[in-house]
Order: structure tokens, then C-alpha cells, then sequence
């Protein structure tokens, strides 16, 4: 009876949802799928770039992935993963519109300061930080300056 009771509480043990909010990869980053983890620095970098209505989808949740508005009030850009290692930080999100790519920006983050930005962009399927870590390496990422508008 003992073993029965037991074999249950494991059943129900690993049966239950758990909400992560970051897993850790094999490079000991941490990785996040919600746009409620990101630093407020980043946000406000992602904002000074593209305006304050700037959005993104988390992975679970519908956007507009062409020019044509499917869904009134979505954004156009839904969220692959944020990483995070020690103060560097990198995300990876499907920019919709005219053509599906994939955004990459790297970041290092000292408190509420922002310096050594890399932006980049690629048509690979890049969903986890060890794909792009991949495409670094081949070099299927394509770089490019960043413009920030000043309001």
C-alpha cells in the first residue's frame, strides 16, 4: 500500500504544469520565453529603436507574420528566446512583415546601462541560443548598424 501511495505522489508529482522562467543550456546561459522577464534596459533600447509601440508576441501567442493584419492589435514580431549570461544578454525574434526573418541583438548590461550592442538579422530557423550559437560560427548572421530615434 505504501509503494501504491508512493508511485502516485510521483505520478502526480510530474504530471503538474511547471511555469519556467528561464531554463539553462548546455553554455550555462539562461533562457527566457516571456517578454515579463526582459530588463527594463532593453526594453527601453528596443523602444528608443523602434518607438514606443513596439511589441512582441511571447512564443505561445499569435502575431502577424505578413504585411497583411490578421489580427488587429498583434504585433509583428513574436519572441524566440532571451538569454542571459553573467551581464550579456542576447535576444532572438521572428520579424514579420513583407518577408518572415529572424532579429538578433546582443547586448551587455552594467544596471541601467547598455553598451557593446550587436544587431543582426537572418533568414535561418533560429529557436534556441545553441542554433544561433551555430549560425554565429558559420557565419549566416548579417550584421548591421542600429539607428536609435531620440523623442
Amino acid at each position: 500500500m505504501k509503494k501504491l501511495i508512493f508511485i502516485l505522489f510521483l505520478l502526480f508529482t510530474f504530471s503538474c504544469k511547471k511555469e519556467n522562467s528561464s531554463v539553462e543550456n548546455s553554455n550555462n546561459w539562461k533562457i527566457y520565453t516571456d517578454v515579463k522577464y526582459f530588463p527594463i534596459s532593453i526594453i527601453e533600447f528596443l523602444e528608443a529603436l523602434y518607438g514606443r509601440d513596439f511589441k512582441l508576441a511571447n512564443p505561445n501567442e499569435n502575431f502577424n507574420i505578413t504585411d497583411v493584419k490578421v489580427y488587429p492589435n498583434k504585433p509583428h514580431q513574436q519572441l524566440c528566446f532571451l538569454a542571459n549570461k553573467e551581464n550579456i544578454w542576447r535576444l532572438v525574434y521572428i520579424q514579420g512583415g513583407v518577408g518572415k526573418s529572424n532579429k538578433f541583438y546582443e547586448f551587455e548590461v552594467n544596471k541601467d546601462t547598455i553598451s557593446k550592442i550587436k544587431k543582426g538579422w537572418s533568414f535561418e530557423n533560429i529557436r534556441t541560443n545553441d542554433s544561433l550559437e551555430f549560425y554565429l560560427k558559420k557565419g549566416k548572421i548579417n550584421f548591421e548598424k542600429i539607428k536609435i530615434k531620440y523623442e
